[in-house]
């Protein structure tokens, strides 16, 4: 079982999926995060504020917001990173492991 304590980032680059629903209601926070498309960007901004605007306040401080990422493997890769693969329900999102200190 994941802790409560961890803060799910959900990566969706190409539609506006409405996961963090989903994880809010499982008890985690949640970031959404952005990709590729300005329109999906645009779109998980509005579903984000309207799933604060429109939930009981158990729920609103779930919803942490949103960031936006991008990833260079080779800048990664010359910094000793190795790209790893999240769940599949993150949408294939990357992370990256340190080797020095083996910290996510």
């Amino acid at each position: 079982m994941i802790p409560k304590d961890v803060v799910i980032c959900d990566w969706h680059y190409e539609r506006p999926d409405h996961t963090p629903v989903y994880f809010a209601m499982k008890g985690f926070r949640v970031i959404t995060f952005t990709g590729r498309k300005p329109e999906t960007s645009v779109s998980q901004a509005e579903n984000m504020a309207g799933f604060r605007k429109n939930t009981t306040k158990e729920m609103k401080p779930r919803y942490y917001g949103m960031m936006h990422s991008t990833v260079n493997n080779q800048i990664m890769q010359e910094e000793g990173q190795i790209p790893l693969m999240l769940s599949k329900n993150c949408s294939g999102g990357l992370m990256s492991l340190n080797r020095r200190n083996k910290h996510l």
